[in-house]
């Protein structure tokens, strides 16, 4: 219990403390840094030390709140954890009876907040700046520490140490009790991750959307969510898809801007599992060596996004069907950007249902757009457009017409093709017309014949645009079953919480391109080592979801409502029941924690296994 100095002025408030104010007979306040919810900060000089820190000191006229009060505690429990360059280190925490005094690192340069207010930064800038936030995340979520309101105002440039993360307020860890009120909502809504609104039972992928969030208005100098409150931010459609930076910046390279809206991916699941991964896909490393989960084509059973091909739900192992429904819609390819793949993607899945070799098919999709599939239903019409986005390719779906037919766009030729339909057209008009003069055609059907050639070669090149790719008729694929499937479903069946679910989902659209026989360049010790790690995934969610069931039904904030009631002295034994059972919970919520960090890193390290994969 710190003292206030005997000659200090009586009545001191913690958000206005004067110059000269001396704290635990050691901390003199030299002047005010700035003013928080609940607390304010100073600057101080430390006598003994010698040198200067910050005293964060906590108003109770401002925060009079428990639940407030213990997280300032908290945030020294956590601080005084981490060692990072990144981190401001906590010195020491004093509780007292006018307010409570958490002492600081004093981190002095310029907030990030202000750098991004003075415009975007250049490329390489915003580079090593989520490079570097990245390596302190890690190291803080390796550490059981989530921070949960990483934003530009909670970061110093420092000029040597980098970026420095700073208030951890409401931050969790591990061995913590869950501090937050039922419903409430903590951090800034313009960096909060979408699953915050519905839950409080978050893990470290929330900040990787904040850092996401803070890199693309690095790169972009806008807000990737344009929310000033809460409640904008929940009522927000655009809150559902992840913002793409180079539509404010163009000159974003494309490879960055796949790792900033796989950061900003509005589901946690077809995020990043990790802030390494964020940083190696940063320095090239692939981003999306898995298959997509598509929110579109989403199981009819438990709402988990499903993988295109894949026969089970990702989730709960529920059976999918992938054939070619029949229905009112078409799936037209408006772009490619490699014609060979995707013509290799056609032969490999709907081989049978092909209407020309692969070799024809790459010279049809160098001329787009053409109709990918005609009179299908509108989930195969989904499940098309998001493998042809799979395969690198553009695909709108448009609704047939009861009379005309769908509306497909008109393909546009290039220079050299014109030039050969014009060559082409003067030499069949050259051709017919000799040929009709020799058999005493008259004048008029010779003069007519270059109008009736044009027409009719007009009318066969908007015909052969129109024939779509893929017939209904002759699809007859047997997909490929990997022999782990069958296992992979029963144990997804087992799964009861959205949260195991979720993770399930993630490591499996890591590890589809394998179960879906694409295993090309993996050698054999490869193939294992994947099924290992999705081994170890499904694992460590099957142990979240056991634990996840124990602390639904014995909920903590009941117990600890209990605890508080009980009088310790008329019983004692009641007291210890209670303390024990909080004890036993807080494990739980430990081991719980812990198993969602284990499955997130063998996701992680499913991606690294296939990046290796040759060519």
């Amino acid at each position: 219990m710190y003292a206030l100095s005997p000659d200090a002025e009586s009545g001191l408030v913690a958000h206005a403390l004067p110059k000269g104010t001396r704290i635990a007979d050691r901390f003199v306040v030299e002047r005010k840094l700035g003013d928080g919810t609940a607390a304010s900060v100073y600057r101080a000089m430390d006598e003994i030390a010698g040198v200067a820190v910050a005293l964060k000191v906590f108003d109770p006229l401002r925060g009079a709140d428990a639940v407030a009060r213990s997280r300032f505690q908290r945030e020294f429990d956590i601080l005084s954890r981490l060692s990072e360059r990144g981190v401001a280190r906590a010195i020491d925490f004093l509780p007292g009876d006018d307010f409570d005094v958490l002492v600081l690192e004093l981190v002095e340069g310029t907030s990030l907040r202000e750098r991004l207010d003075r415009g975007p930064m250049e490329l390489d800038e915003a580079l090593r700046l989520a490079a570097a936030l990245a390596d302190t995340l890690d190291a803080c979520h390796r550490a059981g520490v989530v921070h949960r309101d990483l934003k530009p105002t909670n970061i110093v440039l420092h000029p040597d140490r980098g970026p420095v993360i700073l208030d951890f307020g409401v931050a969790w860890f591990s061995s913590a009790m869950t501090l937050t009120r039922t419903g409430a909502i903590v951090g800034s809504p313009r960096y909060l991750a979408p699953e915050t609104f519905e839950s409080s039972d978050v893990d470290e992928r929330v900040d990787i959307y904040a850092l996401g969030a803070i890199l693309f208005e690095a790169l972009s100098g806008r807000y990737a969510r344009d929310a000033d409150t809460v409640v904008e931010m929940v009522g927000s459609e655009a809150s559902r898809e992840a913002p793409s930076v180079r539509e404010v910046a163009p000159n974003v390279p494309v490879r960055i801007d796949r790792v900033v809206a796989q950061a900003l991916a509005p589901r946690p699941e077809e995020r990043f599992a990790t802030a390494h991964e964020l940083k190696r896909a940063l320095e090239g490393a692939s981003s999306a060596v898995g298959r997509p989960l598509e929110r579109n084509l989403s199981c009819r059973a438990c709402g988990t996004s499903t993988i295109v091909d894949l026969s089970i739900c990702p989730g709960c192992g529920a059976p999918t069907e992938w054939s070619l429904e029949r229905g009112a819609f078409a799936v037209q390819i408006l772009e490619a950007d490699e014609p060979a793949r995707a013509a290799r993607w056609l032969a490999q899945r709907y081989g049978t249902a092909m209407r020309m070799d692969r070799r024809m098919l790459a010279r049809r999709l160098e001329t787009l757009p053409a109709p990918l599939a005609v009179g299908i239903s509108s989930r195969t019409a989904e499940a098309l457009a998001s493998a042809a986005r799979a395969a690198g390719c553009r695909a709108e779906i448009v609704r047939t017409r009861s009379m005309l037919g769908p509306a497909l766009r008109f393909p546009g030729f290039s220079a050299s093709q014109i030039l050969f339909g014009m060559g082409a057209h003067f030499a069949s008009v050259l051709a017919v017309g000799s040929a009709g003069i020799l058999l005493g055609a008259s004048e008029d059907a010779i003069v007519a014949l270059p109008f009736l050639m044009g027409a009719l070669g007009f009318g066969a090149t908007w015909a052969w645009a129109r024939v779509p790719l893929l017939s209904l008729a002759t699809f007859d694929r047997r997909a490929f079953v990997h022999p782990a499937l069958d296992q992979i479903r029963s144990r997804l069946c087992e799964l009861g919480s959205p949260r195991a679910r979720r993770l399930a989902a993630g490591a499996i659209a890591r590890a589809a391109p394998m179960l879906l026989g694409d295993d090309a360049g993996l050698s054999e010790e490869a193939k294992t080592e994947v099924l290992e790690a999705l081994d170890e995934a499904l694992d460590a969610a099957a142990n979240l979801d056991a634990h996840r069931a124990v602390l639904d039904a014995r909920p903590r904030a009941r117990l600890r409502a209990l605890a508080a009631r009980v009088d310790r002295d008329a019983d004692p034994e009641q007291a210890r029941a209670l303390d024990s059972a909080q004890e036993e919970i807080g494990a739980i919520a430990v081991e719980h924690d812990l198993a969602a960090r284990r499955a997130l890193e063998a996701t992680e390290a499913i991606s690294e296994i296939l990046a290796t994969r040759g060519g």
